[in-house]
């Protein structure tokens, strides 16, 4: 029995030397040309950092001496471009087991105050490759030619965003026009002849079958010529799905079964690492143990919840000797606070969810169109009667209301191309009637619209503009600004409007209340607007989908915020508004993070493929010494850093990053997304 027992302290501290040798050994850093040629090996750097990210572009910098050959080659950019190596600089990072690629983003040459002159390179993640790819509406049509307007897959989230990334790529490959009924199926794609042997970046395959017997999440993506990352960032975080950059670099196993890649290519890969639909560890105390948890969806599969399930066993590959890794199911690696912890520095933060309901749309629901032109034609006499009854025609205009906000007065005078006529008079008419409509690239068009009718009365306000113009209408009534379609009870003194001018806009200058009359409407399918008095009028027909959370009205309390609204559905009632009604409850979502700097990556290894307990995306427990429970979430972010006299060190962050972003940094993000809603519907 001691012999055993002294067997097993010998092989525990070879291990530990041979883990300390791995910790110690100083990360490879190989500096490569556009045509992935290896040119210099790093070792006179003065500093290196490099930070991995989870779905997202990590930085890199490194600080060589002006005068060493590695610096003297990135700065001569003539040189490397008359000599064939490209004008694309590109670096690969190996340290136990991960591998941190990506290119050059700018470089500068500073002078130093000991006299030193230090060329500071800064890099970015080969992340970045995927915020350069547009996933057009139609991947098999060329860019001007783009039916239908929006590109729509609906099934599991892995596979429909690997469909949707590989067609992106497919088309920088002079694209065919035909394709297979599975795209991620590499049997189909041998048949066709396809050769990717020389494309610089390709998508790992998973076939439909494959991503079902997965259990992934099924998802809709929805692109109006947006970027890969835009278009899938939500499914990603919302999915708790991990993207997984890797360069195929000589010495590396194939990524996969019968791959024929150029060394160089970057591979990209969706990985699930976090357990959170088959049950895993998220939270639980030191006394009693983890606590497991499962994500279930509502049957609205909108709103979901964790539901406690029962504990899962040890897996037996934690017992096999010299195997490294975390099982989602029940994680490995939890650190503690405490004084003979490893943990120099932690910090966490809770952000419990906000709001109780989520709002999407900005366009008619499909087939709500056409039933107008339909229905309120034959039943517009009949309904234009009932509004004029009493009490009656009070609740026919509470029926109504939801279907048509944008009203008017009977004078409202409605331009076209037979000419200008009153609503109320086109009304009184019967019958379609043309006019004129504007697109979303600006152009001045004919549409038909459908029959008007005597609606009921309202509260009605008198807009004057500064060319003169002035307009009638009720406070839900939408025009046209520089920010977009927008209620006329949201518009100042100044507020600029859309107008059929060369200007394009004209400023409010007086508002007056004209108390209650009767008012006139009337529907445009297609592009839902029309020119009256000279402005550009928009009316909208279930154009707007709300979702209210029961469980966070449950267990928000009675002081709470009401309501987000979500961009990004365009249409209503749609598979595409689901998911972005979805993307408003991960929005808006609790979130819980926390940082911990580890010293030396003790008493687990940080690292990737087998050589560290964990890496990015895996999930890590953290116990706080201040309430001795059992924090669990995923490793968001991994920073390396080292120096001529600093060995290389990990700084990890656990949970999700948005918590710790200033309202600065959240306020711009909404602006870009504003900005981005705006180029897509040709405002911008």
């Amino acid at each position: 029995m001691t012999a055993t027992c002294e067997q097993i302290l010998a092989a525990t501290e070879n291990q530990k030397l041979v883990e300390e040798r791995v910790r110690r050994a100083q990360p490879v850093g190989r500096i490569w040309d556009a045509e992935w040629k290896c040119q210099h090996v790093m070792g006179s750097e003065y500093m290196a950092q490099f930070s991995w990210i989870s779905n997202d572009t990590g930085p890199g910098r490194t600080e060589f001496p002006f005068d060493s050959p590695i610096a003297k080659w990135i700065y001569d950019y003539k040189s490397r471009l008359d000599g064939g190596s490209g004008r694309t600089v590109a670096i690969t990072i190996d340290y136990c087991g991960a591998r941190w690629s990506g290119m050059l983003d700018k470089y500068a040459v500073e002078q130093r105050e000991d006299g030193d002159v230090v060329l500071v390179v800064d890099w970015v993640h080969d992340y970045e490759h995927l915020k350069w790819y547009s996933v057009v509406p139609n991947p098999f049509l060329p860019d001007g030619f783009q039916v239908p307007r929006a590109w729509l897959l609906a099934g599991p989230v892995p596979w429909i965003l690997k469909v949707s990334l590989f067609l992106a790529i497919w088309r920088e490959h002079n694209p065919f026009l035909t394709w297979p009924d599975d795209p991620m199926n590499l049997n189909n794609w041998a048949s066709m002849g396809l050769d990717m042997s020389n494309w610089h970046i390709v998508v790992k395959p998973q076939s439909f079958i494959q991503a079902l017997q997965s259990g992934a999440v099924w998802g809709v993506v929805t692109s109006r010529w947006q970027n890969f990352h835009d278009m899938a960032h939500y499914m990603l975080e919302d999915s708790e799905l991990s993207i997984v950059c890797r360069r195929y670099l000589p010495g590396d196993d194939l990524p996969w079964a019968g791959a024929n890649l150029r060394y160089g290519t970057l591979v990209i890969d969706i990985a699930d690492k976090s357990g959170v639909l088959i049950g895993t560890s998220n939270g639980g105390t030191i006394f009693d143990g983890l606590a497991r948890t499962a994500l279930e969806f509502a049957d609205d599969f909108i709103d979901s919840t964790s539901d406690v399930v029962a504990d899962a066993d040890t897996p037996q590959d934690y017992f096999t000797i010299g195997k490294k890794y975390t099982d989602p199911v029940k994680p490995y690696v939890i650190f503690y606070e405490g004084d003979t912890s490893p943990i120099q520095t932690s910090s966490w933060i809770y952000s419990p969810s906000k709001g109780v309901q989520i709002e999407v749309g900005g366009h008619s629901a499909p087939g709500v169109n056409e039933a107008i032109s339909a229905t309120v034609q034959a039943l517009g006499d009949v309904i234009g009667g009932l509004a004029q009854v009493g009490s009656l025609g009070g609740t026919i205009d509470t029926l109504l209301k939801p279907l048509y906000e944008d009203c008017t007065d009977y004078d409202t005078v409605i331009d076209g191309p037979d000419g200008k006529e009153r609503i109320g008079v086109l009304a009184e008419n019967g019958g379609p009637f043309r006019v004129w409509s504007i697109t979303a690239e600006g152009d001045k068009v004919a549409s038909t619209a459908v029959l008007a009718f005597k609606k009921g009365t309202a509260d009605l306000f008198e807009y004057t503009l500064a060319n003169g113009s002035s307009i009638k209408v009720t406070k839900q009534h939408r025009w046209l600004t520089p920010s977009g379609w927008q209620e006329t009870g949201q518009a100042e003194i100044g507020t600029l409007v859309g107008v059929d001018t060369d200007e394009r806009f004209s400023e409010v200058t007086a508002i007056t209340p004209l108390g209650r009359r009767d008012f006139y409407d009337m529907h445009v399918p297609g592009l839902e607007n029309y020119l009256a008095e000279g402005i550009w009028n928009h009316n909208t027909v279930l154009a707007w989908q709300t979702f209210k959370s029961p469980e966070r009205a449950a267990h928000t309390g009675w002081d709470r915020l009401h309501a987000y609204f979500q961009d990004g559905a365009g249409k209503a009632y749609t598979l595409a508004s689901l998911a972005v009604l979805r993307a408003g409850m991960w929005a808006t979502k609790t979130v819980v993070s926390w940082r911990v700097q580890v010293s030396d990556g003790q008493p687990y290894m940080v690292g990737d493929n087998g050589v560290g307990h964990f890496f990015l995306d895996d999930r890590v427990g953290l116990v706080l010494k201040a309430d001795h429970k059992i924090h669990m979430d995923r490793c968001r972010r991994i920073d390396l850093a080292w120096g001529p006299d600093t060995p290389p060190e990990w700084t990890i962050n656990i949970g999700d990053e948005r918590v710790w972003q200033d309202p600065a940094q959240r306020a711009l993000g909404r602006i870009e997304r504003l900005i981005a809603g705006l180029h897509d519907i040709g405002v911008w």
